[in-house]
């Protein structure tokens, strides 16, 4: 049952880049953004408060901690995701999934890094990634693209960001849980937002068709709210590490939904690349990142 909520988790995910894609000339990449973790953080909200314990943390954490917490938020909802929805205003859906779906590379590279060894096996997985993800970027078909050069450079901070945020945010999910480090980082990342909107005035350019409205409603109570909620369930009763797998299929979904609901193609060279890439971020380098965490104990 617990993989039955690990799967919705996975499918809402891919089709996070094709639901922004569709109505993205109808609103800016800011006000997107933060509407759908506004709405996420008010569904998680009642869950949240619901569960004693985390009022209980929230009194008694320390400063410092909350402050690390916050920031991972600001990384990971602010930087990474605002920048993933900007490289989908300017590009197309496929590409910034593949690539943000890349970011257990980049994970491991910080691991190995901080702890000063690699591992033959994974530095080869590794390699095979950057040339699936050259491959990607070189090849793609940038005729539908506003601006290519913005759509790749921001999907890869996004990644990277995205790596960032697990490294740093993993040892207080180990102490605080998943559910309480990803609230408080949905508020903060949030929060984040609210300036940007009004310094680049798209609170007054945006023009939402029903379409749109429906669109971004989905996006918020769905994907980020329903999606993680889903996300939480489904890992109750399975190891972390096996659950994350599931995110190693989003480049397929996110691919087959931008073919059907966008019309976008991929070439041969671009297919093989995405091959490289999941097989690049395959449960094996997981299990390497799991080994890194204990070793650090």
């Amino acid at each position: 049952m617990n993989y039955l909520f690990l799967v919705f988790t996975i499918i809402v995910f891919s089709t996070m880049e094709v639901a922004g894609r569709l109505f993205h000339h109808e609103i800016g990449p800011f006000l997107m953004t933060f509407i759908r973790f506004f709405l996420g953080t008010m569904i998680m909200l009642p869950f949240f408060i619901a569960k004693r314990e985390n009022l209980i943390k929230l009194k008694n954490i320390d400063s410092k901690e909350i402050i690390y917490i916050m920031l991972t938020g600001i990384i990971s909802v602010f930087f990474s995701m605002g920048a993933l929805q900007i490289a989908v205003h300017n590009g197309n859906a496929s590409i910034p999934a593949i690539l943000i779906s890349s970011n257990p590379i980049f994970i491991y590279l910080m691991i190995s890094i901080k702890k000063k060894s690699f591992n033959k096996d994974t530095l080869i997985k590794m390699i095979c990634g950057i040339i699936g993800i050259t491959g990607i970027i070189v090849f793609a078909t940038h005729s539908d693209f506003k601006n290519p050069v913005i759509a790749f450079s921001f999907s890869f901070i996004a990644s990277i960001l995205f790596a960032l945020y697990t490294v740093i945010a993993r040892n207080f999910v180990k102490k605080y849980g998943i559910l309480f480090v990803t609230f408080l980082s949905f508020v903060t990342g949030t929060i984040c937002y609210i300036p940007f909107i009004f310094i680049f005035n798209e609170h007054i350019n945006t023009q939402l068709s029903l379409n749109g409205i429906l669109l971004l409603l989905y996006m918020g109570i769905v994907i980020t709210g329903a999606g993680y909620l889903s996300y939480f369930k489904g890992l109750k009763a399975i190891p972390v590490e096996k659950g994350s797998m599931v995110f190693f299929l989003k480049p397929v979904f996110a691919v087959i939904l931008s073919i059907i609901f966008l019309n976008e193609s991929i070439n041969i060279i671009q297919a093989v690349s995405i091959i490289l890439v999941i097989y690049a971020v395959s449960p094996v380098i997981k299990r390497k990142i799991v080994s890194a965490d204990n070793t650090e104990k």
